[in-house]
């Protein structure tokens, strides 16, 4: 999802509503403020569901092809 879809998908609900993510083990947290990152894509491959499937820009293991970005960071 980039930011145009998020606004296009937010417009969609009443301006006052809640924004949550999930908590870490279970629950539901506020969205706090949002933070820029630089992130490298698709480093965790798929059979390792439990782990996102990108991460930090520096991280040491994973796929070596995994192209850079800077992304927006909610949590």
């Amino acid at each position: 999802m980039n930011v145009q879809q998020l606004i296009e998908e937010l417009q969609k609900h009443p301006p006052e509503m809640r924004v949550i993510v999930n908590g870490y083990e279970g629950g539901y947290n506020d969205l706090d403020s949002p933070e820029q990152k630089s992130i490298r894509l698709n480093v965790h491959l798929p059979d390792k569901w439990y782990y996102g499937r990108h991460d930090d820009e520096d991280y040491p293991f994973g796929s070596e092809d995994g192209s850079k970005e800077t992304a927006l960071l909610v949590f």
